[in-house]
């Protein structure tokens, strides 16, 4: 197993761990998106998994919030392929160790960076160091809003 493939198994495990909403299910190691949640019959969720690499600057939330509205943009434009795999739902966890943000709730906020149906159904901010999950943007009738 390859560094990557490691920290991922890693990170998702963590996150099954702190997140108290997690589904039950199987969960299977595979690409475009990274995991598959086995939820029920022919139902899965699919989880895409990147890492928020902060700069050695001081973190501020304008600097937190521009960084990670950045990386929803990018994960947003492959979305389309994950979605032609067939998930019923597809969740976005970006997480860091490195966040020194004294206030991360105010992250689930952000305005919402992508098109007008957001490619993905849950957007979560994982900070490894401090093991708190902030569920971003939930997807609604209306489009995303704050959980």
């Amino acid at each position: 197993m390859d560094y990557k493939t490691e920290q991922e198994w890693l990170v998702i495990r963590w996150f099954r761990n702190h997140f108290t909403d997690f589904p039950k299910g199987k969960l299977i190691k595979d690409e475009a998106p990274d995991f598959r949640l086995l939820v029920g019959p022919k139902r899965w969720i699919g989880i895409e998994i990147v890492q928020l690499v902060m700069p050695e600057v001081r973190h501020t939330l304008q600097v937190a919030t521009y960084l990670i509205e950045s990386v929803i943009i990018a994960k947003e434009m492959k979305a389309p392929a994950y979605r032609s795999r067939g998930p019923q739902e597809l969740w976005l966890i970006i997480f860091t160790d490195d966040l020194d943000i004294s206030k991360e709730s105010e992250l689930a906020y952000l305005e919402h960076p992508g098109p007008a149906r957001p490619a993905f159904d849950r957007v979560f901010l994982f900070n490894l160091f401090r093991h708190s999950v902030t569920e971003m943007l939930s997807l609604s009738a209306q489009g995303y809003r704050n959980k």
